[in-house]
């Protein structure tokens, strides 16, 4: 019963966090009639919920550390998907007019984040969770990073 309980206590954390990942965007963007506002907002929400993913895995020690390469992949796609998704400029939401003004800087960041994540996910892939650690240290500051630079708080 008691590893039951733990193990409940663990699924909500997990949502717990991934609901506060992602709920500036769902309230503001989600909320927006635009489709390609909507868009990117899922793109985004993508990453967020791997990051979560992956920081709980390892706060925790949750036995589905196996699927680091995976939540590492997916944050590299989802990056790499980013960029085209904040192509039109739409200025509802939480996006800051500043991407679309510094483009280069706000493309290249996510451009960054999709390298690390793919190096993440290798270095999983070879040597499994402890070898990737290292290497989360320079992934996961990268999204406040660019959230302090390019998103209304």
């Amino acid at each position: 019963m008691e590893i039951f309980m733990k193990r409940w206590r663990h699924y909500g954390i997990a949502l717990f966090l991934a609901s506060i990942v992602t709920a500036p965007l769902a309230a503001a963007d989600l909320e927006s009639p635009d489709p390609a506002v909507q868009y990117r907002v899922n793109v985004m929400r993508g990453i967020g919920a791997n990051a979560a993913a992956i920081g709980l895995t390892f706060r925790n020690d949750l036995p589905q550390s196996q699927n680091l390469a995976f939540h590492a992949g997916a944050i590299a796609l989802d990056a790499r998907a980013a960029v085209s998704a904040f192509t039109p400029k739409v200025l509802d939401g939480v996006a800051k007019p500043e991407i679309w003004d510094n483009w280069k800087d706000f493309a290249d960041r996510l451009n960054k984040l999709a390298v690390a994540a793919d190096e993440v996910a290798q270095a999983a892939k070879d040597g499994g969770a402890d070898a990737a650690k290292p290497k989360l240290d320079t992934l996961l500051p990268m999204c406040k990073s660019c959230h302090d630079t390019y998103r209304k708080k």
